[in-house]
């Protein structure tokens, strides 16, 4: 609720509230889960509980990845290929539709059934896979970004999210902890029955406090609102890093842009992006970048700081 205060029309901490009420939910389906008093308590009363919790460990990672997209660009907008973020969740309601057909029992009680089966590790591990995947996807996202910022801004190296990155792999780690751990544990349950040299209830404590460490880490940096956040518009990062094989301007905008940069003297504002410049010469940006590329034979950043 606080980060939603502070400022209503940023979509970032908007998402980062959703991600914080997964990790929220994860909590809650942990406690229910292996909180005995808990346990018992949410069996008889509201075993349906179960289902609903376990939703947040599927939608945390789209949540993640939505989060990092909208701390990065300005007016993001969805296209069809974000369609692949719903997929966690319609594969959880296969999950649950399944578990309801297979085990027969009192209602709220056939998922709890299911996840104390033989073929919960199944589940788990392909849980595991779209987390990890997700987390992977959101650093591709931020890596992507940072490469691209050259093109459209003029001072890149003011820009420092290195603290993004650190969640972002702190969330992946976290994963592959899981992973390895259920792996860990498939393998010695079906193959090394009577091995006691590894306490898993230790493994599962550190990725708990792991998981801790994530959320007050991540609330910290959104609290502190850092001030070298850049946020740049994702269409015309795209459209500038895809270079047209032809020109698309004329010899009357080449001189525009030159007089231009000649009397205004627009790379004095340390702060300018491409956008900026080119509604400054009237051109689009994918049009200026072209524009540099093929007539300067640089790129934004190097037109602006020769």
């Amino acid at each position: 609720m606080t980060l939603l205060k502070r400022n209503k029309a940023d979509a970032s901490h908007i998402w980062l509230s959703l991600f914080l009420f997964s990790q929220a939910g994860v909590s809650a389906y942990i406690l229910a889960f292996y909180g005995e008093a808990f346990h018992h308590w949410s069996v008889e009363n509201i075993p349906v509980i179960f289902a609903i919790l376990e939703l947040a460990l599927w939608i945390e990672g789209p949540l993640l990845l939505l989060y990092v997209r909208s701390a990065l660009y300005q007016e993001l907008k969805f296209i069809k290929h974000d369609l692949l973020l719903l997929l966690p969740c319609l594969f959880y309601i296969i999950v649950v539709v399944g578990a309801h057909i297979s085990f027969e029992s009192a209602e709220g009680l056939s998922f709890l059934l299911f996840l104390k089966s033989d073929f919960v590790q199944y589940y788990e591990h392909l849980r595991n896979i779209f987390q990890t995947s997700f987390g992977f996807w959101a650093l591709f996202t931020l890596n992507y970004y940072q490469k691209s910022l050259s093109s459209a801004y003029s001072n890149p190296e003011s820009v420092d999210y290195s603290w993004l990155k650190l969640l972002i792999i702190g969330f992946i780690l976290l994963r592959i902890w899981a992973e390895c751990y259920l792996l860990m544990f498939t393998l010695i349950s079906e193959f090394l029955p009577n091995l006691s040299i590894i306490d898993f209830n230790i493994l599962g404590i550190i990725g708990n406090y792991g998981q801790l460490l994530l959320v007050s880490t991540l609330l910290f940096f959104a609290l502190s609102e850092p001030h070298n956040i850049l946020r740049v518009n994702k269409e015309v990062i795209e459209s500038i890093t895809k270079t047209p094989k032809a020109n698309t301007y004329s010899a009357e905008q080449v001189a525009r842009v030159c007089s231009h940069m000649e009397k205004q003297r627009p790379f004095l504002d340390h702060q300018l992006k491409i956008d900026d410049l080119a509604k400054q010469v009237s051109l689009s940006p994918k049009l200026l970048s072209n524009l540099i590329n093929r007539e300067f034979k640089v790129n934004f950043l190097s037109l602006i700081h020769i």
